[in-house]
């Protein structure tokens, strides 16, 4: 059989990438072990992970063993990273199929969900779900946050094209590596992410969440994925005397996560002022704080103290902002005034910084388009001689990348536009609602005005599933799947 070059290529390392989920896959039957899941659920549980495990691993291995491993060029690489979160997580939605009554077009949306850090979920009451499934969920969140093919560098499997594949993965904004060599650039990320993954467990835990629920969240809080053990989110702990500084713990970490992880390296190097010194540093504080200061006002008239307004508002923005999706109050609800919620939805399409866990277009892209305009208005009114070319912290921007920002800005509006008119024509919400549920799974944030999604029709479902791909590979590696010229070469 005559395969295409393409897909022959993506093959070999597309088998070790099920080596390796293979083995994740076996990590929750020791949580089923632990809290006895076998004696309230039955088997059932263990086959929910074992199966698509021994499946993935088998797979794996035979296209481990058949392939030979060869150089990839950028298409190839962006092929494989397209193909690969489609078929990883297809093995990953097979436990939510078998444990629970979901079905599998919803176990394959949660699945997608996780690993893009999008946390919208299909589960309606997370309270009757085992703790192994809840770790899960969780778990592959913080995997997605760096990213599946970033974790897979990052435990040592060399020799699969490792720039062109980060490359493909990471975001596309243009941004410098805390250090000019991958492997140590890729060691560091992971070291700081896992580093504030276990100080926020271990803060979590001495304010009084149990040690599960501390580990879950901190999972979901580094890598900005919002999924949580509660139907309550973290509005669940307001049960708790010291709840107000679980609150703000949480909003600490949400922002760091939200922030480009090379400027958490120059911070632990001792470079303080790297906090701000930069363009998108100072548009990061400035948005997080107007939108802050914006939703206090909205909400002001409900009638809470200063101390309250200030603590919900801010936790809301940065839960929005950063595309966690955490929540203490609905978004939709009465709470949130017009303007409130409006904000809601720019910030939707903004997210977090280039190098972070965010999604969203970025908020260097968004300075980037500012400035252009700006640049452009200038060029427009003044003579040859005196015009300037565009620069971001002293870097010249060239035409070639002003217009890459653009055009992956119309490409945002566009989807955003067609996925909103395709939720209006499938159900009975209001444009509203319809257009923030498309912001929310191109955005990889979570909740929308659309409430639960649950009974969304079908295809609605999948054109978000299409979109939640798209905004956390940032268009191109599921794009370049469209095109039948790289399926037949």
């Amino acid at each position: 059989m005559n395969i295409p070059r393409n897909l022959e290529r993506s093959l070999g390392p597309l088998g070790r990438l099920l080596l390796v989920i293979g083995i994740l896959l076996l990590i929750p039957v020791f949580l089923a072990v632990y809290f006895s899941e076998f004696e309230i659920y039955g088997y059932i549980v263990y086959l929910g992970y074992l199966l698509p495990a021994l499946i993935s691993m088998g797979v794996g291995t035979l296209l481990d063993k058949k392939f030979e491993q060869k150089s990839l060029n950028l298409v190839q690489g962006l092929y494989l990273t397209g193909i690969a979160w489609i078929i990883i997580s297809f093995f990953c939605a097979l436990p939510f199929t078998i444990i629970t009554e979901m079905g599998f077009l919803n176990s394959y949306f949660e699945a997608v969900s996780g690993f893009t850090t999008t946390g919208i979920t299909m589960i309606e009451n997370v309270n009757v779900i085992p703790n192994s499934l809840l770790f899960f969920r969780a778990f592959i969140q913080w995997i997605g946050g760096l990213g599946i093919i970033t974790f897979f560098l990052f435990i040592g499997r060399k020799g699969i094209s490792e720039h062109i594949l980060y490359r493909g993965e990471s975001h596309k904004a243009k941004s410098p590596n805390p250090v000019p060599n991958l492997e140590r650039t890729i060691k560091y990320l992971w070291t700081i992410y896992i580093g504030f993954t276990v100080v926020l467990i271990s803060l979590l835990w001495l304010q009084g969440v149990t040690f599960f629920d501390a580990t879950a969240h901190a999972f979901t809080t580094v890598s900005t994925g919002g999924f949580s053990t509660h139907n309550a989110s973290i509005g669940f702990y307001q049960g708790l005397a010291n709840y107000r500084l679980i609150e703000y713990t949480i909003i600490v970490f949400m922002f760091l996560g939200g922030t480009n992880f090379v400027i958490h390296y120059r911070f632990l190097k001792g470079k303080i002022r790297s906090v701000w010194d930069n363009m998108e540093m100072k548009l990061w504080w400035s948005i997080v704080i107007v939108a802050t200061v914006l939703v206090m006002i909205s909400a002001g008239l409900f009638g809470d103290s200063l101390e309250s307004l200030f603590r919900t508002s801010l936790f809301q923005v940065v839960s929005i902002a950063t595309t966690t999706g955490f929540g203490t109050e609905y978004i939709g609800s009465e709470y949130f005034g017009a303007l409130a919620k409006q904000v809601f939805l720019i910030l939707m399409v903004i997210g977090g910084c280039v190098g972070s866990t965010a999604g969203g277009i970025k908020v260097k892209r968004v300075g980037i388009m500012v400035k252009g305009i700006w640049n452009h208005i200038k060029k427009a009114s003044r003579p040859r001689e005196m015009i300037t070319n565009l620069t971001v912290d002293g870097e010249k921007i060239s035409d070639t990348e002003l217009m890459r920002v653009f055009t992956i800005f119309a490409s945002w509006i566009l989807l955003l536009v067609i996925g909103g008119m395709v939720t209006a024509l499938l159900s009975n919400h209001d444009p509203f609602a319809c257009f923030s549920g498309m912001f929310s799974a191109l955005g990889n944030i979570g909740p929308s005005y659309l409430g639960s999604m649950v009974s969304l029709n079908p295809i609605i479902k999948i054109f978000y599933i299409f979109a939640m791909l798209v905004g956390r590979l940032e268009i191109l590696p599921i794009f370049i799947l469209l095109n039948r010229e790289v399926w037949v070469k």
